[in-house]
């Protein structure tokens, strides 16, 4: 009969990942031994292992928060170089093209912090991007419109240009774009 240390380590082990050959090397098990323990305690395997992800996830900054964080930081730092950069190491394109990854990954991250019931049809999205954009260019949009300007811009310009790779017509169009 084995210890319960050995025990121990077994699940410990499987929960890193290890092979029954490196288990059995290493605690003197026969495979078949491993086989029935992996059975008998796959629950506890699979806490560790869960425990262990959560550990990483919070050593690394995983967490949907600190996942914004950074990418947030990382896109004021862009803004801070497009705003300074005397583009000698960087080309202007390549600048707005990282800033635009990041711009998109960040807004990948966005959670409504309303609970929205129903689908915003195509009028009402149209009817108020063209109320944001005259907001804007009577210089009365605050920072949450103003978020929220960017974003519809940045999908439909995604959109845009995704329909045009496909050669494909979007309802969306160029209408709304020439009315901007």
């Amino acid at each position: 009969m084995k210890s319960d240390a050995t025990k121990q380590k077994f699940i410990q082990l499987r929960a890193e990942g290890l092979s029954y050959a490196k288990i059995s090397e290493q605690l003197h098990l026969s495979k078949s031994t491993c086989s029935s323990w992996e059975n008998k305690f796959a629950d506890e395997i699979a806490t560790l292992k869960k425990d262990r992800l959560q550990e990483l996830y919070d050593e690394y900054g995983m967490e949907k928060e600190a996942r914004i964080k950074a990418l947030g930081k990382v896109l004021n730092k862009i803004d801070d170089a497009i705003d300074d950069a005397d583009f000698s190491a960087m080309t202007p394109a390549q600048l707005l093209d990282a800033r635009l990854k990041y711009q998109k990954a960040l807004s990948n991250e966005y959670v409504p912090t309303t609970d929205s019931t129903g689908a915003i049809t195509m009028d009402e999205l149209q009817s108020r991007l063209l109320s944001l954009a005259e907001q804007a260019k009577n210089n009365n949009l605050n920072a949450q419109s103003a978020k929220e300007l960017q974003a519809l811009t940045l999908v439909i310009n995604e959109t845009y240009h995704q329909a045009k790779m496909e050669h494909t017509d979007h309802s969306l169009g160029l209408d709304l774009l020439d009315r901007l």
